[in-house]
């Protein structure tokens, strides 16, 4: 078994994407009740 460091921050930044794209999703779900509730308030 090789040790490629390209490999592993190739890896590593794809996980790092699809973290940031998990939290965008979940962000977007979380605000959008509080964005709903904000407009109504106002």
């Amino acid at each position: 078994m090789t040790f490629d460091p390209d490999d592993k921050a190739l890896r590593s930044r794809e996980l790092v994407e699809e973290s940031h794209w998990r939290y965008a999703v979940l962000f977007s779900v979380l605000i959008r009740p509080v964005l709903n509730a904000y407009s109504f308030a106002i």
